[in-house]
C-alpha cells in the first residue's frame, strides 16, 4: 500500500507505518494537545490507539495520517477520516490535530479541506461528520469554513471520559 495518500500546496498525508508510533506519543502523550479529550493519554492507551488507526487503513484504504509539512518534511499534526461512533451511530468523522507550534497558519483548515474533498469524490461519500468539544472555538471556525451543519450536541467518550461535543454535517452537493 503506497504511504502517501493526499497533498495540499503544503502538506502531506501519509499513512502512518509503525515507526510512526513515536509520533502518535508526542501528539496524544501532549497535555496541551488532548486539553478537550481529557489530558495526556498513557502510553498504553496510545499504543492500542495507534493500532486502531492500523486496522482502520487496512480495512478502509484511509484513516489517520501524519501530516507533514512539503518544505521542511516536519511532522506537524494528524489528521483523520475514519469511522467513529458516535451516538451508537457510526459514521466518517473527520479530525484533526495540529501540533502547537504549527498552529495558526491555517494548516488545520487546508489538510481538512483536502480530506473533505477526498471522501466526496475518491470515497463517494454522501456526508462527512465532524464532532469538537463544545468549547473548542477554533474546531468550531474551521467547520464552519468548509459549511457543515450544526446537529447539537451528543455525548462523545474517548480515554474512559465521555464529554459534550458539537455535531456537524456536510452533505455531498450533488
Amino acid at each position: 500500500m503506497k504511504r502517501l495518500l493526499l497533498e495540499t500546496e503544503r502538506m502531506q498525508l501519509l499513512r502512518p507505518e509503525s515507526s510512526d508510533v513515536a509520533f502518535f506519543k508526542k501528539v496524544y502523550g501532549d497535555p496541551q494537545m488532548m486539553t478537550h479529550l481529557g489530558g495526556a493519554q498513557s502510553d498504553s492507551f496510545i499504543q492500542e490507539r495507534f493500532h486502531e488507526c492500523l486496522s482502520h487503513w487496512k480495512r478502509f484504504g484511509h484513516g489517520y495520517s501524519i501530516v507533514l509539512l512539503k518544505e521542511t518534511a516536519e511532522e506537524v499534526g494528524i489528521a483523520s477520516l475514519v469511522y467513529e461512533t458516535v451516538d451508537g451511530k457510526s459514521r466518517p468523522d473527520l479530525g484533526c490535530m495540529i501540533l502547537p507550534e504549527f498552529q495558526q497558519q491555517g494548516l488545520a483548515l487546508e489538510v481538512t479541506r483536502a480530506y473533505l474533498e477526498y471522501g466526496f469524490k475518491s470515497l463517494s461519500l454522501d456526508f462527512i461528520t465532524a464532532c469538537h468539544h463544545k468549547d473548542h472555538a477554533a474546531s468550531k471556525r474551521i467547520v464552519e469554513e468548509l459549511g457543515f451543519k450544526c446537529e447539537g450536541l451528543v455525548p462523545y467518550s474517548y480515554g474512559g471520559k465521555t464529554f459534550q461535543y458539537r455535531s456537524w454535517v456536510k452533505r455531498r452537493s450533488i
